[in-house]
Order: C-alpha cells, then structure tokens, then sequence
C-alpha cells in the first residue's frame, strides 16, 4: 500500500481541502470485486453514528453533532480506479464507512490505483480525538483508509470514542500546506531542511519563559505567507498531525542500545503546563531507552511528544507520534508519556486488530509501563 496525500489546512473556517492517491496492492489469496473504506469524519456527522449512540450510552442525552460546532464531516468524494469513475456508497446506518464497487476483478498478487479528492469540515474537539479548538488542531482518523481485508475477511468498523483501529500498512507521502507560522507535530520523516532550520531554532529559544503566560495563551495572526511541509514514513499503518502557532519546540536525541540508531525526540508544548514540559525531555528518552532494551529497538526514526487538547484518555498513540492532554503532575505526564511511547511496539510496529483484541495493545503497553515506572520510582506506593 503507497498513500500520497497533499492537504490545504484553512484556518478560517476549520476546513481541510485534500488529494489522495492509493496504490493498493491484494495481498490476500482472495479475488476481490469490492473494497471498504474507512471516513471517519463523518462519525461526526450526525446523532446517529456508532459514535454518537455509544457517547449518549456513555454520557447520557446531550446535543452533540446537532451543535454545528460540533459537527464534522467528509466530502467532495470522488473515487475513481486507474483514472475510471467507479460507483462506490455509504453503508445504511454508517455513514463513516463507505463500499467500493471494482470496475475490474483484483486477482491474488495484482495492484490498483485509487485517487479521489475530499473536504473535512473539522469539529470543535469537545468530543473524541479529532478536530480543533479555535487554531489549535489535531488531526486524526482524516482521510479515507482502506479497511483491513485479512484471513477473517473485511474488518469495516466505525469510528468510536471507546474502541480504536485496525489500519493496513503502507507507505506514505503527505505534504501538508499551511500558514507559515504554524509548527506541525507529524508522523514520519520531515523532508524540508527549512523547516528542520525554524524547529531547530525555535528548540534553542528561551526568550518566551521572560514573558511567561499562564493560563490559555492566545492564537498570533495567521501568517499570509503559507508554506508547504513534506513527510514520508515506510511500514506504518496510520498518519495524523498537530498544529498551532503557539508551540514552544524542544529536541533532542536517543541512542538506542542494542544498535547505536539515532532516534530524534521532539516536545511540543504551549504555555499550558509549560513548566511540567520543560523537563519532559528526560522522560522521553528514558522510556525510549528502557523498552527498546526490554522488547527490542523502536521502530521509527524520530518520536515527537505534543501537548494539545484531548477529549479521550490522557494522551493517543500514532506511528512515531503522540498527543498528550492535560497531566496531573510531573509523575502523572512520565506515566502517560511512557505509555503512549509503549504503543510504538504493539499498536505501532505489531498493528493488531485493536477493536477486536484490545488487550495486545493497551494490556501489553501498560504492563511494560508499570514495569517503567516501577523501576523508576520503587519508593511509590500503590495508593499515592
């Protein structure tokens, strides 16, 4: 599976303009006539996604996607095969799952080619992992993936706050065109050294912690310059990214033990709990360097810790990359940075079906973070 994506973030009305090509390739022993996608936005869409019934499940009635604020959604598809418009539908009932219907067979071992464009609105992120509040943004779950065909057959799942994925891996390229004075927080390998330059210097500033603001710091203008940023990955099963114009930028580097790989480590933050992020650094590194040993090397070439809002869980994994919300205290955001840096073995590199076998991934991550923090804390007790 190759991914290219180019996007267009509009900060003005929270909107992603975007271009997809997939080459798939039919891995399986199977001919297939047809293909499941995942769009995700659209369990935003409206009060009777999967999402919406388990949040009312979960939280009792509330207006949820009736708030337009609130409400995201996917559109402007247009899927076509080697050039060829093909019919394709939303599922009755799912409208964040959609059916391909082939205009040609995919034998065993053969190769298509699927492009479409699409817009996201983006929703206010008072619900789940995915969208914004005011110009800070993360996006997660945004583009249309192909659902996992394997040995069980088609796994077409819909978005939920309370279950996570199952994604196919791939190689991608996506480049990510925005306001220049915005830092983005990706996964994968950035690709323009002018960037690398500004991240770099703005890793060395220290000029801000002079006017220390605290409580919610305010978006600058949007720049009217905008630039475009190319990442790459290979082997990864998912991309997502953050970006504000606020962070505050923090790298360094680990050495991992068993093959003496550089690993690039980045922190972005903003003034929220800056002072528990200006010695999150260590955190990082230490996690990175303890699991590699107990399970085996990290498997990517730079991880970046964001701080950022979160409406699920204290933080969320992706391949290389994490989101981190509001944390306790310093012990509390070592925990949940060693967690999230856990995932990178059993969600990222492993890629098992988590919708179906939660405890692989979330069971075999905390166990390794108890362990972490045990042996980093021995004097903790249970209680504190």
């Amino acid at each position: 599976m190759n991914y290219s994506i180019q996007v267009t973030l509009n900060d003005n009305s929270h909107s992603l303009s975007a271009f997809e090509t997939i080459q798939y390739v039919n891995n399986s022993p199977d001919t297939l006539r047809y293909l499941y996608f995942h769009v995700w936005p659209n369990a935003y869409s409206n009060n009777k996604t999967a999402l919406a019934r388990q949040l009312f499940n979960l939280h009792g009635k509330q207006k949820l996607f009736e708030d337009l604020k609130l409400k995201g959604y996917i559109d402007s598809l247009d899927f076509r095969i080697e050039g060829q418009k093909v019919q394709w539908n939303l599922l009755p009932g799912f409208p964040d799952i959609c059916r391909i219907n082939l205009n040609i067979v995919l034998n065993p071992g053969e190769a298509i080619t699927i492009s479409t464009p699409f817009h996201v609105k983006l929703p206010e992120s008072e619900t789940s992992r995915f969208g914004h509040i005011g110009q800070s943004y993360q996006v997660s779950q945004w583009y249309p993936k192909p659902a996992v065909y394997d040995i069980s057959g088609w796994h077409a799942m819909p978005y939920l706050d309370q279950g996570e994925f199952y994604s196919e891996f791939g190689n991608f390229e996506v480049s990510i065109t925005l306001p220049d004075n915005y830092t983005v927080g990706a996964t994968g390998d950035l690709q323009n050294s002018r960037e690398w330059e500004r991240l770099e210097n703005l890793a060395v500033d220290s000029s801000w912690l002079k006017e220390f603001y605290f409580g919610v710091p305010k978006f600058p203008a949007s720049s009217q310059q905008f630039k475009t940023l190319k990442y790459t990955g290979s082997q990864i099963h998912d991309f997502a990214w953050f970006a504000d114009k606020r962070f505050h930028v923090r790298k360094d580097s680990v050495i991992l033990p068993a093959s003496d790989r550089k690993i690039t480590t980045w922190i972005l933050f903003t003034d929220v709990q800056a002072s528990l992020w200006l010695k999150a650094m260590p955190y990082v590194k230490d996690a990175i360097t303890k699991f590699s040993i107990w399970i085996g090397d990290y498997p990517y070439n730079s991880f970046t810790a964001v701080q950022s809002s979160l409406t699920a869980g204290a933080g969320m994994e992706y391949p290389g990359l994490t989101v981190i919300g509001l944390a306790d205290d310093a012990y509390d955001l070592d925990a949940v940075l060693a967690h999230e840096i856990g995932h990178n073995w059993f969600y990222g590199a492993l890629g098992f079906n988590e919708r179906r076998y939660p405890y692989l991934d979330e069971g075999l991550t905390t166990a390794y973070e108890t362990r972490y923090m045990t042996a980093k804390y021995p004097d903790k007790k249970l209680w504190e």
